[in-house]
């Protein structure tokens, strides 16, 4: 026969296994939660790291391997055309508002294929890319515009030419490029 003898637990100790018990389950629930919310951070981080690297891919693709030559094209034909303000006669008033008006003229024809051929392939990428793009290329046509009309302006003083109108074009033409090429998607 056995002689068994229990003895009652005291109250104390059963709460303290209960607790025990609840914060068990408690901490279990919360590990799980926490698993899930990094495993979804972890996928939204990678899905962004895939778009990033699909823009890349089409910028390159689109922009840089397809239309980049048309930025340089444009830019070149805009150097030649401001070239002919270097031979204005500033005693004939006609023939030099005649050269004036189609150097404009052509600026804005060059303004128009760069758009066409170049930034706006830049709205199929990334849209503050292509605004950032755009508004470069709007702030140089309205500047060159004014400068050409200007009556002051003295295209025939070298210094005063390239000061003006060709720092301003070859400073909006590397910060064109150096925007594409800091390109991070």
């Amino acid at each position: 026969m056995c002689h068994c003898h229990f003895e009652p637990q005291p109250a104390n100790s059963n709460s303290l296994d209960i607790a025990f018990k609840f914060a068990t389950i408690f901490i279990a629930i919360f590990n799980a939660y926490f698993a899930v919310q990094i495993f979804n951070f972890k996928n939204k981080k990678e899905d962004i790291d895939k778009e990033k690297d699909r823009r890349i891919q089409w910028f390159k693709t689109l922009v840089l391997d397809h239309t980049l030559d048309a930025l340089y094209d444009v830019f070149s034909n805009m150097e030649k055309e401001l070239l002919k303000l270097k031979q204005i006669d500033f005693t004939d008033k006609f023939n030099k508002d005649k050269i004036k008006g189609g150097v404009i003229n052509t600026l804005d024809d060059n303004f128009i294929t760069l758009r066409r051929t170049f930034i706006d392939m830049l709205l199929a990428i990334d849209k503050s890319l292509y605004d950032e793009i755009l508004k470069s290329s709007d702030d140089l046509q309205t500047y060159l515009s004014e400068k050409i009309a200007d009556d002051q302006m003295n295209f025939a003083d070298e210094g005063e030419f390239e000061n003006i109108i060709f720092e301003k074009l070859t400073e909006t033409k590397t910060n064109m490029i150096s925007r594409l090429f800091s390109y991070r998607g």
